[in-house]
């Protein structure tokens, strides 16, 4: 059985964008999200895009980046208000994104052999 590979730039873009760093950073992650995909081959997780938070990005720009026919894992930092007056909070949500009938048997092979590639290597 053929394992996948989560590419090294993946953790390293993880841990450098939202991560605090041991400066004391205290901004928050410099990422708003990134996005990770399957190489044609189904044998590499691999970095698709990052985009950082100065940019702004919509909710609705970000779920943009998910395509009708192909899968994407994301990692996404969300910021809210609490509604009953409790104050900012932020979280770092992860996600997955499967296309039923594309290739399916392949890419679940593929992520049961990663050991779910974003959920494991970045938590």
């Amino acid at each position: 059985m053929t394992k996948v590979i989560v590419d090294d730039e993946i953790l390293d873009t993880y841990k450098a964008g939202f991560k605090s760093d041991s400066a004391g950073h205290t901004g928050g992650p410099k990422l708003a999200y990134m996005i990770l995909g399957m190489s044609s081959d189904f044998r590499r997780i691999t970095l698709l895009k990052t985009v950082a938070r100065d940019q702004n990005p919509s909710y609705d720009d970000f779920v943009n980046e998910f395509l009708p026919k192909e899968p994407r894992w994301a990692v996404y930092f969300f910021e809210f208000e609490k509604e009953d007056g409790g104050g900012k909070r932020e979280k770092i949500c992860y996600f997955s994104w499967w296309v039923p009938g594309v290739a399916m048997c392949d890419l679940r092979k593929a992520d049961s052999n990663a050991g779910h590639p974003t959920m494991l290597r970045l938590s």
